[in-house]
């Protein structure tokens, strides 16, 4: 049993007290971000390798169809934070709280445009993004 604990098996929460991943995301929309519409973002912690080869795969458009599917489908692997922002809208340093056992973390943004406006976090703590009128730039 021990051998499982030290071999690669989930980190028990009563054992995790620093869980990696993105801590604060600042959001910047410009004025013509999303062609001056509101625009969905989600911050997506994955705890799992299946899922997070699956959700790697998709672009927002995609991602934001199949989202309530996807957390049925992998129940406890995902977790998501969102926000709907308008245009020139500005979220400072919010809490982002990534879970324990951290696979990969994502960012989807909800353009109303053509393209994959996906963003791949790794490993730093604080993260910038802005929303463009076409797409998103991250600053790790």
């Amino acid at each position: 049993m021990m051998v499982c604990l030290l071999a690669g098996c989930s980190t028990p929460s009563w054992l995790c007290y620093f869980p990696g991943g993105v801590k604060h995301l600042t959001l910047v929309t410009q004025p013509d971000t999303n062609m001056d519409r509101a625009i969905a973002v989600d911050l997506v912690f994955i705890t799992q390798d299946l899922p997070a080869q699956e959700i790697g795969k998709l672009g927002a458009r995609d991602y934001f169809i199949r989202r309530a599917q996807l957390l049925r489908d992998y129940p406890g692997a995902m977790m998501v934070r969102s926000w709907e922002l308008a245009p020139e809208q500005l979220v400072l340093k919010a809490d982002a709280d990534p879970p324990c056992n951290l696979v990969q973390t994502y960012l989807f943004a909800d353009y109303a445009t053509q393209g994959d406006h996906r963003a791949t976090l790794d490993g730093a703590k604080a993260v910038e993004v802005t929303l463009g009128p076409d797409d998103l730039v991250v600053k790790q």
